[in-house]
């Protein structure tokens, strides 16, 4: 069993060496920077898009709070003119 596992040790030292000595591909270098320009641009769109997302949920809130303001000021208002009648 003991010498089975020596030949693995061996081999997987033997192939992490020779792909420690191997040569990247010619077009490594320029694959590699079209990768970094397009995760670049991912994220640049990724920000615009948060800050889309950021407005459109501020100015939602923002209405919401506009129309309960609102309703309560009406309700407020009919509420008096109530009163007064009763009185």
């Amino acid at each position: 069993m003991s010498g089975r596992r020596e030949n693995i040790d061996s081999y997987l030292h033997e192939q992490v060496s020779l792909s420690l000595n191997a040569m990247p591909s010619q077009t490594f270098e320029e694959e590699l920077l079209k990768r970094i320009s397009i995760e670049n641009e991912f994220r640049k769109q990724d920000v615009k898009t948060d800050k889309l997302a950021k407005s459109f949920i501020g100015t939602i809130v923002v209405s919401f709070i506009v129309l309960l303001i609102f309703a309560g000021f009406l309700l407020n208002k009919n509420s008096g003119e109530s009163r007064g009648v009763l009185s």
